[in-house]
Protein backbone atom coordinates (compact mmCIF):
# COMPACT_ATOMS: atom_id res chain seq x y z
CA UNK A 1 0.00 0.00 0.00
CA UNK A 2 2.63 2.33 1.03
CA UNK A 3 4.83 1.73 -2.37
CA UNK A 4 1.10 2.58 -4.00
CA UNK A 5 0.67 5.75 -2.78
CA UNK A 6 4.33 6.70 -2.92
CA UNK A 7 3.75 5.70 -6.71
CA UNK A 8 1.07 7.89 -6.89
CA UNK A 9 2.53 11.37 -5.14
CA UNK A 10 5.34 10.73 -7.49
CA UNK A 11 3.12 11.05 -10.64
CA UNK A 12 1.27 14.12 -9.19
CA UNK A 13 4.99 15.30 -8.15
CA UNK A 14 6.17 15.13 -11.60
CA UNK A 15 2.66 16.33 -13.19
CA UNK A 16 2.86 19.34 -11.17
CA UNK A 17 6.50 20.01 -11.75
CA UNK A 18 6.25 19.64 -15.20
CA UNK A 19 3.07 22.42 -15.46
CA UNK A 20 4.91 24.79 -13.09
CA UNK A 21 8.12 24.47 -15.64
CA UNK A 22 5.82 24.75 -18.53
CA UNK A 23 3.89 28.20 -17.07
CA UNK A 24 7.23 29.44 -16.16
CA UNK A 25 8.21 28.90 -19.75
CA UNK A 26 5.54 30.57 -21.56
CA UNK A 27 5.64 33.18 -19.47
CA UNK A 28 9.25 34.10 -20.19
CA UNK A 29 8.16 33.91 -23.75
CA UNK A 30 5.24 36.26 -23.30
CA UNK A 31 7.57 39.17 -22.42
CA UNK A 32 9.46 37.85 -25.93
CA UNK A 33 6.36 37.81 -27.88
CA UNK A 34 5.66 41.57 -26.35
CA UNK A 35 9.17 43.06 -28.03
CA UNK A 36 8.16 41.28 -31.47
CA UNK A 37 4.75 43.09 -30.95
CA UNK A 38 6.20 46.23 -30.86
CA UNK A 39 9.10 45.49 -33.30
CA UNK A 40 5.79 44.68 -36.11
CA UNK A 41 2.86 46.54 -34.87
CA UNK A 42 1.28 46.00 -38.09
CA UNK A 43 -0.93 43.05 -39.13
CA UNK A 44 0.80 41.48 -41.90
CA UNK A 45 2.68 38.19 -42.66
CA UNK A 46 5.55 39.21 -41.46
CA UNK A 47 4.38 39.97 -37.86
CA UNK A 48 2.82 36.32 -38.09
CA UNK A 49 6.26 34.70 -38.81
CA UNK A 50 7.88 37.03 -36.36
CA UNK A 51 5.22 35.70 -33.66
CA UNK A 52 5.77 32.05 -34.94
CA UNK A 53 9.56 32.51 -34.61
CA UNK A 54 9.38 33.92 -31.61
CA UNK A 55 7.81 30.86 -29.67
CA UNK A 56 10.33 28.50 -30.92
CA UNK A 57 12.78 29.59 -28.20
CA UNK A 58 9.28 28.88 -25.73
CA UNK A 59 9.49 25.22 -27.97
CA UNK A 60 13.06 24.50 -27.51
CA UNK A 61 12.52 25.11 -23.49
CA UNK A 62 10.16 22.79 -23.47
CA UNK A 63 11.41 19.57 -25.05
CA UNK A 64 15.18 20.06 -24.05
CA UNK A 65 14.02 18.22 -20.81
CA UNK A 66 12.08 15.56 -22.90
CA UNK A 67 15.20 15.12 -25.22
CA UNK A 68 18.04 14.76 -22.44
CA UNK A 69 15.73 12.60 -20.33
CA UNK A 70 14.48 9.98 -23.35
CA UNK A 71 16.65 10.98 -26.50
CA UNK A 72 20.31 12.68 -25.79
CA UNK A 73 23.34 9.83 -25.49
CA UNK A 74 25.82 9.95 -22.87
CA UNK A 75 28.47 12.07 -24.06
CA UNK A 76 29.19 14.81 -26.22
CA UNK A 77 25.36 14.93 -27.39
CA UNK A 78 24.25 14.91 -23.53
CA UNK A 79 26.94 17.86 -22.51
CA UNK A 80 25.82 19.65 -25.23
CA UNK A 81 22.07 19.22 -24.36
CA UNK A 82 22.65 20.88 -20.79
CA UNK A 83 24.70 24.03 -22.62
CA UNK A 84 21.87 24.17 -24.93
CA UNK A 85 19.20 24.29 -22.77
CA UNK A 86 20.92 26.96 -20.16
CA UNK A 87 21.74 29.40 -22.74
CA UNK A 88 17.67 29.21 -24.12
CA UNK A 89 17.08 29.85 -20.68
CA UNK A 90 18.90 32.35 -20.12
CA UNK A 91 17.77 33.29 -23.15
CA UNK A 92 14.04 33.89 -22.09
CA UNK A 93 14.78 35.25 -19.08
CA UNK A 94 17.03 37.99 -20.44
CA UNK A 95 13.98 38.81 -22.84
CA UNK A 96 11.60 38.84 -19.69
CA UNK A 97 14.10 40.98 -18.21
CA UNK A 98 14.34 43.42 -21.50
CA UNK A 99 10.30 43.30 -22.42
CA UNK A 100 9.63 44.40 -18.39
CA UNK A 101 11.87 47.11 -18.63
CA UNK A 102 10.82 48.83 -22.24
CA UNK A 103 7.50 49.00 -20.66
CA UNK A 104 8.50 51.06 -18.15
CA UNK A 105 9.93 53.21 -20.79
CA UNK A 106 13.45 52.30 -19.02
CA UNK A 107 16.51 50.24 -20.94
CA UNK A 108 19.58 49.60 -18.63
CA UNK A 109 22.60 50.19 -20.60
CA UNK A 110 23.79 46.14 -20.40
CA UNK A 111 20.57 45.31 -21.41
CA UNK A 112 20.92 47.93 -24.60
CA UNK A 113 23.33 45.70 -26.07
CA UNK A 114 20.93 42.70 -25.84
CA UNK A 115 18.08 44.42 -27.19
CA UNK A 116 20.33 44.33 -30.35
CA UNK A 117 20.52 40.77 -30.39
CA UNK A 118 17.51 39.76 -28.76
CA UNK A 119 15.25 39.70 -32.30
CA UNK A 120 17.93 37.09 -33.47
CA UNK A 121 17.27 34.54 -30.01
CA UNK A 122 14.89 32.15 -32.48
CA UNK A 123 17.90 31.39 -34.36
CA UNK A 124 19.77 29.73 -30.79
CA UNK A 125 17.03 26.63 -31.46
CA UNK A 126 18.51 26.22 -35.06
CA UNK A 127 22.05 25.70 -33.44
CA UNK A 128 21.04 24.41 -30.82
CA UNK A 129 18.81 21.62 -32.29
CA UNK A 130 21.36 21.31 -36.18
CA UNK A 131 24.45 20.33 -33.13
CA UNK A 132 22.03 17.75 -31.42
CA UNK A 133 21.45 15.85 -34.77
CA UNK A 134 25.56 16.20 -35.70
CA UNK A 135 26.30 14.64 -32.38
CA UNK A 136 23.62 11.77 -32.70
CA UNK A 137 25.54 8.56 -32.38
CA UNK A 138 23.56 7.16 -35.04
CA UNK A 139 25.51 9.97 -37.52
CA UNK A 140 28.90 8.68 -36.25
CA UNK A 141 27.78 4.85 -36.89
CA UNK A 142 26.57 6.16 -40.58
CA UNK A 143 29.91 8.34 -41.10
CA UNK A 144 32.15 5.16 -40.19
CA UNK A 145 30.12 3.34 -42.35
CA UNK A 146 31.04 5.47 -45.26
CA UNK A 147 34.35 5.77 -44.64
CA UNK A 148 34.52 2.05 -44.40
CA UNK A 149 33.20 2.01 -48.16
CA UNK A 150 35.80 4.38 -48.91
CA UNK A 151 38.42 2.89 -47.68
CA UNK A 152 37.33 -0.59 -49.02
CA UNK A 153 36.93 1.25 -52.82
CA UNK A 154 40.12 2.62 -52.32
CA UNK A 155 41.75 -1.02 -51.67
CA UNK A 156 40.14 -2.09 -54.69
CA UNK A 157 41.00 0.30 -57.11
CA UNK A 158 44.66 -0.10 -55.87
CA UNK A 159 44.67 -4.04 -56.07
CA UNK A 160 43.15 -3.44 -59.50
CA UNK A 161 46.29 -1.26 -60.57
CA UNK A 162 48.29 -3.72 -59.26
CA UNK A 163 46.93 -6.39 -60.74
CA UNK A 164 46.89 -4.95 -64.35
CA UNK A 165 50.62 -4.52 -64.41
CA UNK A 166 51.44 -8.48 -63.31
CA UNK A 167 52.54 -10.71 -65.83
CA UNK A 168 49.55 -13.13 -65.74
CA UNK A 169 47.37 -9.85 -66.97
CA UNK A 170 49.76 -9.00 -69.37
CA UNK A 171 49.74 -12.13 -71.45
CA UNK A 172 45.72 -12.21 -70.97
CA UNK A 173 45.75 -8.98 -72.81
CA UNK A 174 48.36 -10.02 -74.81
CA UNK A 175 46.54 -13.17 -75.91
CA UNK A 176 42.74 -11.36 -76.19
CA UNK A 177 44.98 -8.87 -78.83
CA UNK A 178 46.45 -11.66 -80.94
CA UNK A 179 42.81 -13.39 -81.22
CA UNK A 180 41.11 -10.01 -82.19
CA UNK A 181 43.93 -9.42 -85.05
CA UNK A 182 43.58 -12.80 -86.29
CA UNK A 183 39.49 -12.69 -85.77
CA UNK A 184 40.31 -8.83 -88.13
CA UNK A 185 42.90 -10.26 -90.59
CA UNK A 186 40.39 -13.34 -91.27
CA UNK A 187 37.51 -11.12 -91.70
CA UNK A 188 39.62 -8.65 -94.19
CA UNK A 189 40.75 -11.55 -96.00
CA UNK A 190 37.32 -12.89 -96.30
CA UNK A 191 35.84 -9.35 -97.97
CA UNK A 192 38.70 -9.66 -100.25
CA UNK A 193 38.79 -12.92 -101.05
CA UNK A 194 34.41 -12.11 -101.90
CA UNK A 195 35.16 -8.79 -103.64
CA UNK A 196 37.63 -10.91 -106.42
CA UNK A 197 35.13 -13.76 -106.49
CA UNK A 198 32.15 -11.72 -107.76
CA UNK A 199 35.01 -9.37 -110.07
CA UNK A 200 35.30 -13.13 -111.49
CA UNK A 201 31.55 -14.22 -111.70
CA UNK A 202 30.73 -10.52 -113.12
CA UNK A 203 33.22 -10.71 -116.09
CA UNK A 204 35.42 -13.87 -116.56
CA UNK A 205 34.47 -14.25 -119.94
CA UNK A 206 34.89 -10.57 -120.66
CA UNK A 207 38.79 -10.55 -118.85
CA UNK A 208 39.44 -14.37 -120.75
CA UNK A 209 38.51 -13.57 -124.74
CA UNK A 210 41.62 -11.63 -125.32
CA UNK A 211 44.06 -14.38 -123.92
CA UNK A 212 42.49 -17.12 -125.76
CA UNK A 213 42.19 -15.00 -129.32
CA UNK A 214 46.47 -14.31 -128.42
CA UNK A 215 46.83 -17.74 -127.76
CA UNK A 216 44.48 -18.65 -130.80
CA UNK A 217 46.97 -16.54 -133.28
CA UNK A 218 50.71 -18.05 -131.96
CA UNK A 219 49.15 -21.30 -132.78
CA UNK A 220 48.04 -20.51 -136.30
CA UNK A 221 51.57 -18.97 -136.94
CA UNK A 222 53.13 -21.89 -135.93
CA UNK A 223 54.17 -24.82 -138.59
CA UNK A 224 52.94 -28.05 -137.67
CA UNK A 225 55.08 -31.29 -136.89
CA UNK A 226 57.74 -29.23 -135.40
CA UNK A 227 58.19 -31.20 -132.06
CA UNK A 228 56.38 -30.16 -128.79
CA UNK A 229 57.54 -26.77 -127.92
CA UNK A 230 55.31 -24.53 -125.94
CA UNK A 231 53.12 -22.75 -128.33
CA UNK A 232 53.16 -19.85 -126.42
CA UNK A 233 56.51 -19.50 -127.40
Amino acid sequence: MNSRNEQALKRIAIALAALTYAGAVVYGDIQFLSIMNKAFPIDGVLRALAMAGAVMTAASALTLPLALHWWFAPGLQFLWGIVFWVLDILALGLNAILAYQIAEGHVDPLLATWQTFSPATPLLAVIGWGLAFLLDPSQKARHARAEMEADQIDTYAEQMRQAAKSDEVYQEILTAAKLHAREFAQSLHGQRDNGTSKARSNGNLQNTRPFESAVETKLRGKPKGNGTSDPLA
